[in-house]
């Protein structure tokens, strides 16, 4: 389940760095228009002197929205050539270089802005996830103790120092700052999925990874990962037949996840369903055709089922594939 995990950090991290144009794509016609006169104002602003550092911030700010971040970078990188003492251009050259996953160099620039402007504690917040990014737990971990002492009731300094602790195999302090954040905010339903996660994937607490999953589904019932989670948890106390519901209910939030398929696969096995176990089997199979165990899995169904002939051919094939 590798894959799987690296599915989840992604999204997880996406949901926690903050970038200056994260409503970029809903910026429509007449906005992305008003923002090409804008980058057109501030362009004859330079050209009338090129010396001003203030034009080139705004246009880069402007070029970022219209999804010119390449012309976004050379300009804040312009600014801080003219005016190496702002921090403003630091920080939003460092996010950039986030949104691009060149995360050491932005924390080179989120470090220039925190020495020339240490009193703003977003700054401390978005170089703690980047430091999580490139796997500098300490470090992360101190500049998240930082934004928590300045911003005692932000939900995201608990949320994101969690996070930090899981990665440090540290699963009490991590479900400790998910309770603070819930407490903070009862209905942040990211919450109530981690604190899951650890009772499922840790504590092996399979009902309260239940109970919590079910918090999070009620929360926000769009989010396929919370379905996923407790039929897995439902599988773990052999409740076979809830888990195949959530299976199913993940796989019409998230067409051909791949995981799903095959767990509901494993799930119709143990319910004896095996026409059924075939059937995720196969779709599996079409999309991950190099997966031994889906084979072999499909086999054991065959031959359930008094099929000799096909079992044997995914016998062969499992082996096949397993020794590539």
């Amino acid at each position: 389940m590798k894959a799987l995990s690296k599915y989840f950090v992604i999204v997880i991290l996406l949901l926690n760095l903050r970038v200056i144009a994260q409503d970029i794509n809903e910026v429509d016609s007449v906005q992305y228009n008003n923002y090409l006169q804008l980058i057109s104002d501030q362009s004859r602003l330079i050209k009338l002197n090129p010396s001003n550092s203030l034009a080139f911030s705004k246009r880069a700010f402007y070029r970022q929205k219209v999804n010119d971040y390449k012309g976004s970078f050379a300009d804040y990188s312009k600014a801080i050539e003219l005016s190496p003492q702002e921090p403003a251009n630091y920080y939003y050259r460092g996010m950039l270089l986030f949104e691009a996953e060149q995360y050491e160099k932005g924390i080179t620039d989120l470090t220039k802005t925190i020495a020339l402007s240490p009193q703003l504690p977003e700054t401390f917040l978005d170089r703690a996830v980047a430091y999580t990014c490139v796997k500098k737990y300490d470090k992360a971990l101190a500049d998240m103790n930082v934004f928590i002492k300045i911003k005692k009731a932000d939900v995201r300094g608990y949320y994101n120092r969690g996070d930090i602790y899981e990665k440090l195999k540290q699963p009490a302090k991590a479900l400790k700052d998910y309770e603070k954040a819930i407490t903070l905010d009862s209905a942040f339903h990211q919450a109530y999925s981690r604190i899951a996660g650890i009772y499922l994937n840790s504590l092996k607490d399979f009902q309260k990874a239940i109970d919590n999953y079910t918090h999070a589904i009620n929360l926000n019932p769009a989010s396929f990962h919370n379905y996923f989670g407790r039929a897995n948890a439902y599988s773990q106390m052999k409740e076979f037949q809830k888990a195949v519901l959530d299976f199913e209910k993940t796989l019409v939030l998230f067409p051909n996840f791949e995981f799903a398929l095959f767990n509901l696969a494993k799930t119709y096995f143990e319910l004896k369903n095996y026409a059924k176990a075939i059937e995720n089997y196969s779709d599996y199979i079409a999309l991950k055709p190099e997966d031994s165990n889906a084979y072999f899995g499909r086999a054991n169904a065959y031959e359930m089922l008094g099929k000799k002939e096909e079992a044997q051919k995914d016998q062969a094939a499992a082996l096949v594939k397993k020794r590539k």
